[in-house]
Formats: structure tokens, sequence, C-alpha cells
């Protein structure tokens, strides 16, 4: 019935063109913003601009298909600047009229993909039967009873590890995408604040109605750390002075033990896992637009070493020019949030007098957005002297004893952290407390 021809997989800011697809049998459409209705379509091209504001903030973009009676016919929606794949792909079954008389029933797929704008294989199948694919975009569907209800699956291929799957199911009474709604609500609570029984139902309630949030699961699980380093933070370790060590730390240990205590320096916990993410960026072509991407590393565990030793050896970004630091401190958080688990972001600070940002946010918008993600965020200076400037407060970890302290209390603070899975799909923002609770928090 209708689905979104523009796919939004980046961070999204102001006014931005969203385009439909839209069945023949659809009279109007309805859109909204975060429950807000922001336009009316009765007729092709099936395009509006939407303005989705100066700040940075996690949205929910909804279009509702009526037909000539003004009854709901059909809904799409998808998420703006929450985590998303890497590519994605959404399926409409239209009826179409054909030159000669009769009708055709084809299916009409759209994609975004981060890995470049067309896919390298398209299978289709329907009831289980693969599908001839002439037009990946446009696939003829054979005859079939639509007095019952059918499954269509479409799968496409863009290289480099991935791919997007779309599941449709349509006929009979029924028709819609097929998901599993479960939203990850990160807590701070004591262990001994938990329930008996791993769950918090009536704790975590809508912020907007007040109405309780049905809890699935309570879990712990891993955790992941984001460094954002800039280019000063990798020399300013390596200044670190090594007979300070000696002196606070480790008296007069041999050169062999130092050097092994120092790859373990600065270490998380067994279930606390890091990533880099530099500050620069790379272009990637999409079907309709451009994205900037900073690169990351991959996953470090405990055993690969300590923060200090990571930030010397485990590489740095392809080349270290303009760097944009506020743009990769929310992409961090995206990233952060992406996963699913406990989490937090640290801006790695080691330049002395701070060059400008082109980032097309401020500090203080990535900060915020942080929030809405419920993503704990920290700044840190590894160079003495470095002045945070408009990122605000900041932890001093420029030598050994300090930066080991610092790792120390962010590995405490995500022991304190627990996911609430809560049922069905929710803005992370609009997720409060109920009044009265104690003993728990939210996650900021």
């Amino acid at each position: 019935m209708i689905a979104f021809a523009t796919l939004f997989l980046g961070l999204i800011l102001g006014v931005r063109e969203v385009e439909l697809v839209v069945g023949d049998d659809v009279a109007a459409v309805e859109v909204r913003l975060n429950d807000r209705q922001v336009a009316t379509l009765s007729a092709p091209p099936w395009k509006l601009d939407c303005d989705f504001g100066a700040e940075l903030v996690p949205q929910e973009l909804t279009a509702v298909a009526l037909d000539a009676g003004g009854r709901e016919v059909g809904r799409a929606r998808q998420w703006i600047n929450l985590p998303q794949p890497p590519a994605h792909v959404t399926v409409t079954i239209v009826t179409e009229t054909l030159a000669g008389g009769g009708e055709e029933h084809v299916a009409r797929l759209e994609w975004e993909s981060l890995a470049g704008g067309e896919p390298q294989a398209v299978a289709v199948t329907m009831d289980g039967a693969p599908l001839v694919v002439d037009d990946p975009r446009r696939v003829v569907l054979p005859p079939h009873d639509p007095r019952q209800l059918h499954f269509l699956r479409a799968e496409l291929d863009f290289g480099s590890h991935v791919s997007a799957l779309a599941e449709v199911t349509f006929g009979g009474t029924f028709a819609g995408q097929v998901s599993l709604d479960l939203t990850a609500v990160p807590v701070l609570a004591k262990k001994n604040a938990m329930r008996r029984d791993g769950t918090l139902d009536g704790v975590l309630v809508d912020g907007a109605s007040g109405a309780a949030l049905a809890v699935a699961a309570v879990e712990r699980g891993p955790a992941q750390v984001i460094v954002v380093p800039d280019r000063g933070a990798r020399a300013a370790a390596a200044d670190f002075d090594r007979r300070d060590l000696r002196r606070v730390s480790f008296g007069s240990m041999a050169y062999g033990e130092v050097e092994r205590t120092l790859r373990a320096w600065a270490s998380l916990r067994n279930d606390q896992h890091l990533r880099f993410l530099w500050p620069v960026t790379e272009q990637q072509q999409g079907r309709r637009q451009v994205y900037d991407l900073f690169p990351r590393s991959h996953e470090h565990r405990p055993t690969s070493g300590g923060l200090y030793h990571l930030l010397l050896n485990a590489g740095q970004a392809p080349h270290m020019g303009e760097q944009r630091l506020a743009d990769a401190v929310a992409v961090a958080g995206l990233h952060a949030a992406e996963q699913r688990q406990r989490r937090a972001v640290v801006l790695l600070l080691g330049e002395r007098g701070g060059r400008p940002d082109p980032s097309q946010l401020t500090p203080r918008q990535a900060r915020r957005y942080l929030e809405h993600l419920r993503v704990p965020f920290a700044v840190w200076t590894i160079a003495p002297g470095v002045d945070a400037g408009a990122w605000g407060e900041a932890r001093d970890v420029s030598s050994f004893d300090k930066l080991d302290r610092a790792v120390n209390a962010l590995g405490k603070e995500l022991d304190r952290q627990w996911l609430v899975w809560v049922t069905g799909i929710h803005l992370p923002q609009t997720v409060a407390l109920a009044p009265g609770v104690e003993g728990v928090e939210l996650a900021r």
C-alpha cells in the first residue's frame, strides 16, 4: 500500500525531501513526525519537504495511507537519528493496470545502502518459491488468490558483507511488515536494587502518558566503550614519562615487568570491550546521497591490552586530516546504542590550543544527542594544559596514575548498568521512571 522511497540512514537535521511509494488504491497520505501531522498529500508526486528541526534528536516519521472514504489502508514508519543497519529495503505490493487492459500485481522495492547504490544480487521469494527478478525495483508477482494470506521475502546483497532483508505479508485480512518490537533501555542500579524475579514491571513508563511499559527481560551482558581520540591523543600518550610510572606505582620493577604492566595498564573489566572511532571522514556514495563515514577499529577485549597500549599500538585512521570532533561524538553515540549493550562514549583530547572544528554539530548538540540516546559520555584530557573548551567539564588523565583511575571509575559505572527490554519500539527520550522509584536511574 505505502512505503518510503527516501530512507534515512545517517543523522538528520533541518529540512529534507521525503518521497513515498503509494499504491493505486490510496486516495491520500497523512505524514506525521512524532505524532504531529506535518502534511497531507492527495495526488502524485508523493513528495514533501519535512523539517526535522535544529536539534539532533531521535524521531519517528510515519506515513498513513487513506482510501477515498478516509479509512486507513496502510502505514509505513521509519526511525530518524536512531541506529540503522548499513542497508535497508522496503517492499510495497501494488496493483498496476496494463496497457492492453487487465491488472498485474507487483512488488515495488526501494532501498538505501552505505555500501553502494545498487545491489549486487537480489533474491525474492513468494510463499517460499523464488521469483524471477528482471528489474529489482519492480518484481512481478505470479497469479495468486488475494483472499489467502501470502508471504513475500526480499533480500538484497550489496557486497562488503552488507545486505538488507524485508519480509511482508499480504492478502487475506492482514498486511504488514513482520518485525520483533523491543526497546533496550539502559538503567543504572546496584545489584540488590534489581527485583528478585529479574524484572522491573511498573518502574519504566511512557513519559508523555505515564502508562507503564511492559518489561520483557532484564540483562547485563557485555559492555562497549567507544573512544574518540583527537589528533593529539596518541602523541600525548607517547609522552607519558615512564620514570613517573616507576616512581608512583612500581618502584624498582625490572624493565621487562614494566613493559608487561604497560600493556595491561588502564584495562577495562573482562566483560567490557573497546573500540576507537576516528574523527575524520570517508565518503561513500549511497543510492540517493553521499554519506560521510567515520572509520572504526575492530573490537578490543581486555586481553588485547589496556587503553594506554591500544592507543599507541592499535592503529589509527587511514588519514588524520581535518577532524570533526562533534560529529564524530554523535556518530559514536549512535554506534554505541546500535549494539543494544551496556555502553559509554569517551572523547579523548590531546591537542593544546584547539583548531577550528568544521563539524555540522556543536559540542552542545552532540552532548544533548547522547543524552537523548541514553549513552553515558565523558571528556578526558590526556595532555597537560588542554582546554576542553565548549565540551565543558573534563577529567585530567595526563599521567599513568590518572588514566588508570579514570578507566577504573568508568568500569565501575559500566558495572552499574543494566539493560531493561520493554515491549514495543519507543523513542529513548520518551521513556521515564515511574514516580517514587528509588535505587534505579536512567543512564545518561
